[in-house]
Order: C-alpha cells, then sequence, then structure tokens
C-alpha cells in the first residue's frame, strides 16, 4: 500500500511543479515584452518631454504676448499725451493769437481816438499869424540883451518853441525874465490879432494861447550855451525852470 502512494505523491508534485513553471512563465516578461516596455518608457519620457518643452514654448509664447500688449499699451498712453498736448499748444496760440488781436483792437482803438481828438484838438487851436509873430519878436527884440530870437510852432504836437540868443552878460535871472516876457508877448499877440476872443496874459496869467500849446524856452549864448531853460505843459500855470 505504502509502494502504490509513492509514485501517485511524485506525479502529483511533478504537475504542481510544471503548474508553478507555467505560471511563471505567464508572469514573467519575455525579451520581445521587455524590449516593448522599454521602448514604451522611452516613447513616453519623449513624450513627456516634448510636453514639457511644449507647455514652455507656450508660456514663452505667452509673456511675448503679454509683453507686446504692455508695449502697446504705452505706445497709446505716448499717442494720448502727444494728442493731449497738441491740443494744449493749439489752446494756447489760439488763445495768444486772439489776445494780440485783442490787444491790437485796442491799440488801434486808442491811435483812432488819438487821431480823432488831436483833429478836433487841432481844429481848436489858436491861429498863430503873422502880425501875432512879429508883436512877440518885436517885443523881445527890443531889449538890448538880446541878439536875436526864434518861434516854432509845431500844431501836430501842440507844442511852441522859444529861443533867445543873448550877450554873454547875461545872468540866469535876467535870463528868466527875458523867456517869460516873451512867452507873454507872443500870448498877447495872438489874443489882439486872432479873430478869435482869446484871453490875453496877465500878471498870474500867460495867457490863453498855453491853455492849447505846451511850451519849451530855452534863453542862452548860442544854440549849445544856455543860461535857463525851461518848459510848461498846459495843465500847468507858470513856467518850470
Amino acid at each position: 500500500m505504502e509502494q502504490q502512494k509513492k509514485p501517485f505523491f511524485k506525479k502529483r508534485w511533478f504537475w504542481i511543479g510544471l503548474a508553478i513553471l507555467f505560471a511563471f512563465s505567464l508572469f514573467s516578461p519575455t525579451e520581445d515584452e521587455k524590449e516593448r516596455s522599454s521602448e514604451e518608457e522611452i516613447a513616453a519620457e519623449k513624450n513627456h518631454g516634448d510636453d514639457e518643452k511644449i507647455e514652455q514654448e507656450e508660456q514663452a509664447l505667452k509673456e511675448k504676448e503679454e509683453e507686446l500688449k504692455r508695449k502697446e499699451k504705452e505706445l497709446q498712453q505716448q499717442e494720448k499725451k502727444l494728442k493731449e498736448q497738441e491740443k494744449k499748444e493749439q489752446q494756447e496760440e489760439e488763445k495768444k493769437r486772439k489776445q494780440e488781436e485783442k490787444e491790437q483792437k485796442q491799440q488801434e482803438k486808442k491811435e483812432k481816438e488819438k487821431e480823432q481828438k488831436n483833429e478836433k484838438q487841432s481844429s481848436k487851436l489858436p491861429v498863430i499869424n503873422e502880425r501875432a509873430l512879429d508883436h512877440a519878436y518885436s517885443i523881445i527884440n527890443g531889449y538890448d540883451m538880446v541878439r536875436d530870437s526864434h518861434i516854432a510852432v509845431d500844431p501836430e504836437n501842440q507844442t511852441i518853441t522859444l529861443a533867445i540868443i543873448v550877450g554873454a552878460a547875461t545872468n540866469e535871472e535876467h535870463a528868466k525874465d527875458l523867456g517869460d516876457n516873451f512867452t507873454r508877448a507872443l500870448a498877447s499877440g495872438v489874443a489882439i490879432y486872432s479873430e478869435e476872443d482869446y484871453r490875453s496874459p496877465t500878471k498870474h496869467d500867460l495867457g490863453e494861447l498855453y491853455d492849447y500849446y505846451d511850451l519849451h524856452v530855452g534863453v542862452g549864448t548860442s544854440p549849445d550855451h544856455f543860461i535857463a531853460r525851461g518848459a510848461k505843459v498846459t495843465a500847468s500855470p507858470k513856467i518850470t525852470w
């Protein structure tokens, strides 16, 4: 009985071992499978590397696009700033031009008013005729110390200039008296010989003639050497020496 069991156990273990070997053969990769697995791993690694590269390229492209957008925005801001500056300059130029036009019109208006005023005043100016001039010359040239005399009338600027040439012995006080007398003599001649009724000079009044004309008086030994010089404006009652 024991001898019959041994061959049976041997056969059983044989088949068990064979089954184990077969199982190992099923689960153990062959060379082809190993090679295939290696290729798949390499391909997977390559694909992974390609994916990373693509991702990096996409990131770089995205950053580049953002940089371009930023620069474009900066350019737009600069253009906007330039346009605003140009607009501001144009507004300032326009304002300046209008101001200049306004000032020019005001100046033209003033000049026109001045011309009209001068024309109006000129039309009212006392006429200094030859008889009035001769009257003044005859009085001033009657003084021994007087060598020569001259009267210049400027209706445009409403100015009368009186000049007297005297001897070297004439002092300043006498020169002023001569200038005052010459001034009164001319005003007296105008009052006497004018068709209008003008006020004659008095002790405290040089005459109505100088209500219309400014006066300049010079007394000296020559045109280059004055002993006394005086002036009077229409608003002043007397000569300022």
